[in-house]
């Protein structure tokens, strides 16, 4: 993160935010983590649902507004989960988050009843 504090610094954006998402949803020591963090780099680090990050997600596909088509599917697979979410005619049409992950996979820690969860309708 001292990292990112020096390329803020060099490239002087008008804004930024950094976000945390699935690992430190569930860390015990989240807290004392984002703590470390700030006072190490100067960052505010936002821990975020699953919900917020989708929409982030969503949020920046700028670009496929130029492609032509009337829905996309966005996908995002982390480490501790995956974002899913179908938009149409510019709405989000059906958004969900679970807790499947690369990391959560290979550790052996997604059951099956991780793969049928609630999804969140918007229309």
């Amino acid at each position: 993160m001292t990292c990112f504090r020096h390329l803020i610094d060099a490239y002087q954006p008008i804004a930024f935010r950094a976000c945390t998402t699935s690992g430190m949803r569930e860390a015990e020591n989240r807290a004392q983590v984002c703590k470390r963090i700030r006072k190490a780099s100067g960052i505010e680090v936002d821990i975020i649902d699953g919900a917020l990050e989708a929409q982030l997600i969503l949020e920046n596909q700028s670009a496929d507004q130029y492609l032509g088509y009337n829905a996309y599917l966005y996908v995002d697979v982390g480490g501790g989960s995956t974002e899913i979410t179908l938009s149409s005619q510019g709405q989000v049409a059906v958004s969900g988050s679970f807790k499947i992950g690369t990391f959560r996979l290979f550790q052996g820690q997604v059951a099956k009843t991780d793969f049928i969860e609630k999804t969140t309708r918007t229309s």
